[in-house]
């Protein structure tokens, strides 16, 4: 398993039998969301505006790819791999295989927990809006309004999944 200290810029690799921390791997900065993936584990360095692959195999730092401005929560499925860059305003797509940026996409509002599924980044933004970016042609871009507070959209069970910053609402799109 795997975590992150916010404040103390550190990955930790926790045994799942023991449920202690086998490994502090120091990545710097003020971590926020973390995605494991083929030979790798992101995590994302919000005040240094980048995100950081992790090798599990030597538990060290293997790359550090620019952002633009707060990454934050990533949304992984198969290959592709997206941050949510909160402060600057967009979703961004990383290729893992070479560790770079492939595709920006401006989502006014600042995004948040993205979700991916069906051909589909899901992005609620804080403005209360749902993007929809396709992932084969990010340029093609739909969105919804909806009250603000969205904060989590996750593709389950043939639906989409909307879920409020206080957990208390729900919403099911599809099916």
């Amino acid at each position: 398993m795997w975590a992150t200290g916010h404040s103390t810029g550190q990955v930790y690799r926790i045994d799942p039998a023991t449920g202690r921390i086998v490994q502090r791997i120091q990545v710097g900065g003020t971590l926020s969301g973390l995605a494991v993936a083929p030979g790798g584990v992101w995590v994302a360095d919000q005040a240094g505006n980048r995100v950081v692959r992790v090798d599990p195999a030597t538990n060290r730092v293997a790359s550090r790819i620019r952002t633009r401005r707060g990454p934050v929560w990533f949304a992984l499925a198969g290959s592709q791999l997206w941050v949510a860059d909160q402060m600057g305003n967009a979703v961004q797509r990383i290729d893992p295989a070479a560790a770079k940026v492939t595709a920006t996409v401006p989502t006014p509002g600042g995004p948040l927990d993205l979700g991916l599924g069906g051909g589909s980044l899901w992005v609620p933004t804080s403005s209360g809006r749902l993007w929809r970016v396709d992932v084969q042609n990010p340029g093609k871009v739909t969105q919804s309004r909806w009250p603000r507070g969205i904060f989590v959209a996750q593709p389950a069970l043939g639906n989409l999944w909307l879920l409020d910053f206080g957990g208390t609402r729900a919403w099911r799109i599809g099916g």
